[in-house]
């Protein structure tokens, strides 16, 4: 072995010795960190720089030795195999310093905020009553756990206040003690963010559930925060009207939830989302001053609109309790078709086409890949509609307008055929009854339920080009193998991807967690790459929190933080939740 390839083989033992040094020293400072509070407060300077020491020293040996000192010595190839070791460690190096900074985060929180006492909570059975305070361990239980099944909090008391009034003490007294709190509606949310992470109080909007007016001329609907949607649909459907959201967990979503979720659905594509439908709203804050911005008129301007705070606000400023919803008429028609191909690029021709030629009667427009089908024929145990064969990608399209049924069947006809005649699919259905309809919808809404009836699941809620919905699918099966399975499906008209990871059973949470951190970084970074967002329309919660980042401009954080401290100077309302480093 001559001089040059001990040189080599040296670099290369060295410095891949050094990785797991290095990343060991991290995780050693981190479980200080950890010890206590206190501890964390006295070295929380000196390890953010023992940290930054780290990171200069091990990010720069390799560039600023091996590769500029030694690079006329290296073969071309040895050379990209040391930036490749150097590129997986900085990826290395910088996940573990995030970690460190919410470890470091969440206890320098905690230690803000008061333990409850019993003092409080006879203060709060003053307030709402015995009745409407829930304190034993059986009870809290589904209060505690979200939708996922993965997120799992230790609040030892959930409040259930009956009116403002109520919110308004209850959060005027935990402000000023100090005492954090989760609001929580249906608890549906996806990513962590309606139950707490640690002993937070949960005040729950389920008994704010009245429905105080809708007027038939504008449209208006005005209710509480904790009206369940389906209950609201129902409601304005007597009247000729339709709400401008609707989500497959319509029948336990609550419209407060939908509000600070900004959540999208179904019918964006057509009716836009909660902030273009909000004509005004309710919202108490920490301090337990209530804004109200109810005036049940369109037409206003005057001045910031403070609804927008709220609206996606995800409970970190303050708990809405009351809106006012723009409805649209209900159209006296609608069709519906399932389009199915085993090539993508078609499914995208269809897409397109049936934007262009549906136009103002195109309501819905849905992917689906052939797992998801699957997982929600399963689940209800019902036929394929296309049963000709199983193809790998389905589009489900509806149109709806005031004009005869027969003219809508008529204009899908001529645009199918069209589509026929241009090879844009293999098969087709057409609905023919109003139960086919809601058959095919059912299956399409119903992949959610399927899909947590099955077992654990990593979900991912993004915005992407439609483009590139079956290229990410692929490339995340890919990833993980035969572990698990990934499934899509989306508001592809408006680039909606829902990508999940499911798992069979709830046993298995080391796997869990396994997949949860090979494909976070993955699909973040694709999602960074492609210039689209980490979040579509469930919100941010706990799950994204360190990968807000990524989609945000850091000026926007900054200013977004501004925001929650003037909100929130206390930083009570949904801790550990959006935002981090408070």
């Amino acid at each position: 072995m001559n001089y040059t390839q001990k040189l080599q083989a040296n670099l290369l033992r060295n410095n891949l010795q050094r990785y797991p040094k290095s990343i060991n020293k991290l995780i050693n400072l981190r479980r200080q960190a950890q010890s206590s509070a206190l501890a964390q407060l006295n070295l929380q300077q000196g390890l953010k720089a023992r940290v930054d020491q780290l990171e200069l020293m091990d990010q720069n040996y390799l560039k600023e030795v091996v590769i500029s000192k030694f690079k006329h010595t290296i073969k071309p190839q040895k050379l990209n195999l040391l930036e490749r070791k150097q590129n997986q460690f900085n990826q290395l190096i910088a996940k573990a310093k995030s970690q460190t900074s919410l470890a470091t985060q969440q206890i320098a929180i905690k230690s803000k905020y008061s333990k409850l006492k019993a003092i409080d909570i006879e203060f709060f059975s003053g307030v709402l009553g015995p009745e409407n305070i829930i304190q034993e361990h059986d009870e809290i239980k589904p209060y505690n756990i979200d939708f996922t099944k993965k997120y799992v909090g230790q609040c030892s008391l959930v409040l259930t206040p009956q009116n403002e009034k109520q919110i308004q003490e209850i959060l005027k007294y935990c402000n000023e003690k100090k005492l954090a709190v989760v609001p929580q509606g249906g608890n549906t949310g996806l990513v962590g963010g309606s139950v707490p992470l640690q002993d937070e109080i949960v005040i729950s909007t389920k008994k704010l559930n009245k429905i105080i007016d809708f007027d038939p001329i504008t449209g208006i609907l005005t209710c509480e925060s904790g009206c369940i949607l389906e209950v609201l649909q129902n409601h304005v459907k007597s009247f000729g009207y339709m709400m401008p959201l609707d989500l497959g967990a319509k029948g336990s979503c609550m419209i407060g939830g939908n509000l600070s979720t900004n959540a999208g659905g179904i019918k964006f594509i057509k009716y836009g989302s909660m902030h273009g439908n909000t004509v005004g709203l309710n919202a108490v804050l920490p301090n337990g001053t209530l804004l109200d911005s109810t005036q049940g008129l369109r037409g206003s301007q005057k001045g910031f609109d403070l609804n927008h705070m709220f609206i996606g606000g995800e409970g970190t400023l303050g708990i809405i309790t009351k809106c006012q919803i723009l409805c649209h008429p209900l159209p006296t028609s609608r069709q519906v078709s399932l389009i199915a191909s085993d090539d993508f690029e078609q499914i995208l021709a269809c897409l397109r086409h049936a934007k262009r030629e549906l136009n103002d009667t195109l309501s819905a427009i849905e992917f689906m890949d052939y797992e998801s089908v699957k997982f929600s024929l399963d689940y209800f145990k019902i036929e394929n509609p296309i049963r000709e064969r199983n193809y790998k990608y389905y589009l489900l399209i509806e149109a709806s307008s005031n004009s005869c049924q027969d003219q809508l069947n008529q204009q899908f006809l001529e645009m199918l055929e069209m589509m026929g005649e241009q090879n844009m699919y293999q098969d087709a259905a057409l609905c023919e009854s109003e139960s086919q309809i809601e058959t095919v919808w059912k299956i399409r809404e119903g992949i959610s339920m399927a899909t947590a009836n099955n077992g654990f699941t990593v979900k991912f809620d993004v915005s992407l080009q439609s483009q590139d919905f079956a290229d990410i699918i692929d490339k995340t099966q890919d990833l993980i193998g035969s572990k698990a399975i990934m499934i899509g499906h989306g508001h592809i008209g408006d680039g909606n991807l829902h990508l999940n990871c499911t798992i069979k059973g709830f046993d298995n949470k080391e796997l869990l967690k396994e997949l949860q951190k090979q494909l976070e970084p993955f699909v973040f970074d694709y999602i960074n790459d492609k210039k689209g967002s980490i979040s579509a329309e469930h919100g941010i919660g706990l799950q994204k929190v360190n990968y807000l980042p990524q989609s945000k401009q850091k000026e926007q954080i900054q200013y977004m933080k501004m925001i929650k401290n003037a909100f929130d100077p206390h930083g009570i309302m949904n801790p550990y939740k959006v935002l981090t480093d408070l």
